[in-house]
């Protein structure tokens, strides 16, 4: 088979990024390893709404509970902000990855499904892509196709190093009491999770997203129950062992915090978590990956149109590459501060945060992308 245009991974960005490339009237197919689109609940599900909004995508159907503010816990102390209006969806996670498939079919890209990629080679006029069954041609090529990109590791485009990846565990509980659905937790505990945090989404009153991510992964599964067992925790779960709370589903994941330092080779490049377009700060990646699958496909329609070379690289780090190392930079403050008597920094630093006004602050120009508005 063959296409102008080839995205591998049909989850959000792979979804949105088909769409953007079908709107501009190139011939696009998708590859999908698996039996239907998406990550099969493997994310925690919580976007900001501006942001998701601005990626085309109908997220009504998909739409679990809105969230407006945080309460963050560090050792005994927290800060608490509230904004006055929705700033965060949570959503069905692999609701909207089918949701993104099927619009980018409905502008006329086509998915081929059960078609895992095992190898990309390229040539002089384009690449061929092979899966178990078929293979597949075409003039340019979008890998979508997450963290662990097998058209990143099969063209040579350079490694996300180990050190920018954190390992995360996540778990749903049923059953739980959640005090204020509007209110995401965060928790900053360094003895748990290092170079990262702990978070508790709320999907509704009894219903909630819990898990943590840490740098150290060889300690991840036995920080479980220690995570599981603090204090904020322990009032949205009950007692230990209680018959009323229920973990639903659990899984792991990784999560890419730095950009690949390239993620263009030619006609090919990469776009969401395969390229690490991820907020350093959060973990998320479906936002910034969908804006940069935009800038993707518009150099593709150029490319086609008018016989000018792809500048993807360079015009997605012009335009987003600044907020993204904000985030990091955060980030690195963050591991830093930290460092210091297993989080006595962090705590210190809400107590001070509260006494200077920052959760009014926070409220009132806070965002979830782009920092502050």
């Amino acid at each position: 088979m063959e296409a102008k245009a080839i995205v591998v991974g049909s989850s959000a960005v792979g979804g949105v990024c088909a769409k953007a490339l079908a709107n501009h009237g190139v011939e696009t197919l998708v590859l999908e390893e698996n039996f239907k689109p998406g990550k099969f609940h493997k994310c925690s599900g919580i976007m900001s709404k501006a942001g998701l909004e601005s990626l085309g995508v109908s997220i009504k159907e998909c739409t679990l509970n809105e969230v407006r503010g945080a309460r963050v816990f560090a050792g005994g102390t927290e800060l608490k902000f509230e904004a006055s209006s929705t700033k965060g969806v949570v959503i069905d996670r692999q609701a909207y990855d089918e949701r993104c498939a099927q619009e980018a079919q409905e502008a006329g890209a086509k998915l081929v499904l059960n078609a895992r990629v095992e190898k990309v080679s390229s040539h002089d006029g384009g690449f061929t892509v092979s899966t178990p069954s078929d293979s597949f041609s075409s003039k340019v090529l979008v890998g979508c196709d997450g963290a662990n990109s097998t058209v990143a590791r099969t063209l040579g485009f350079p490694p996300i190093e180990a050190r920018d990846f954190v390992l995360a565990w996540e778990g749903e509980f049923s059953g739980c009491r959640v005090s204020d659905p509007r209110l995401v937790h965060i928790y900053l505990e360094p003895s748990i999770c290092k170079g990262f945090f702990g978070w508790l989404i709320p999907v509704s009153e009894d219903r909630a997203r819990i898990g943590f991510a840490s740098a150290d992964f060889p300690k991840v599964r036995e920080a479980k129950q220690a995570f599981l067992n603090l204090a904020p925790v322990q009032e949205v779960l009950g007692p230990t062992g209680s018959a009323s709370c229920e973990c639903v589903r659990e899984f792991n994941y990784v999560i890419p915090i730095k950009p690949r330092a390239a993620t263009q080779a030619g006609n090919a490049m990469l776009c969401g978590d395969s390229a690490g377009q991820v907020k350093a700060t959060t973990g998320g990646g479906v936002v910034f990956g969908g804006k940069c699958a935009f800038i993707a496909a518009d150099e593709i329609a150029n490319h086609f149109s008018s016989g000018t070379p792809i500048n993807y690289e360079r015009r997605w780090r012009e335009k987003y590459g600044g907020v993204l190392k904000a985030h990091n930079f955060i980030r690195a403050a963050y591991n830093f501060a930290e460092g210091f008597d297993n989080g006595s920094v962090l705590k210190a630093s809400l107590a001070v945060g509260n006494a200077i006004g920052l959760p009014g602050f926070l409220s009132a120009k806070g965002d979830m992308d782009f920092i502050v508005s």
